[in-house]
């Protein structure tokens, strides 16, 4: 006679129980994964001023996997003061194949950023979909 649980279960039966209830476990962890999904972005300068001016002029785009990430996206145009405070010095908004176009008075700053910020995405069949944040310093 084999030894039982005290559900009446022998301990192969049991185990084979446990071992399929872990298996579903694991499915729905990657299932709840699977409803987050984020797109990466890069942010592309094209063209900039050739001297730093009050009217420092930068153009550029975004690239990504995903055209929803492109269009209609906020870039913006950050320096840090001599303070150490960041200050945002302009700001634009992408048009439909990705393109922008900062302006901003970069006297006495330093660390000039171009930053496409987090776009969240609707929601398809119940997953959320996110755009990424990034940043790209700008080279003087």
């Amino acid at each position: 006679m084999r030894p039982q649980n005290g559900f009446g279960m022998d301990r192969r039966r049991w185990m084979w129980v446990a071992l399929i209830a872990s298996a579903l476990a694991v499915l729905y962890v990657a299932v709840a994964v699977a409803h987050r999904a984020s797109y990466s972005t890069t942010v592309v300068e094209d063209n900039a001023s050739t001297s730093p001016r009050p009217d420092f002029k930068v153009v550029g785009h975004l690239e990504s996997p995903k055209d929803a990430c492109i269009r209609n996206r906020t870039v913006k145009f950050l320096a840090r003061t001599e303070g150490g405070t960041t200050v945002l010095l302009d700001k634009d908004r992408t048009n439909d194949r990705g393109k922008w176009e900062l302006i901003g008075d970069i006297t006495n700053t330093h660390d000039e950023r171009i930053k496409a910020t987090r776009k969240r995405l609707p929601k398809h069949h119940h997953h959320r979909r996110v755009c990424r944040a990034t940043s790209i310093p700008l080279l003087l």
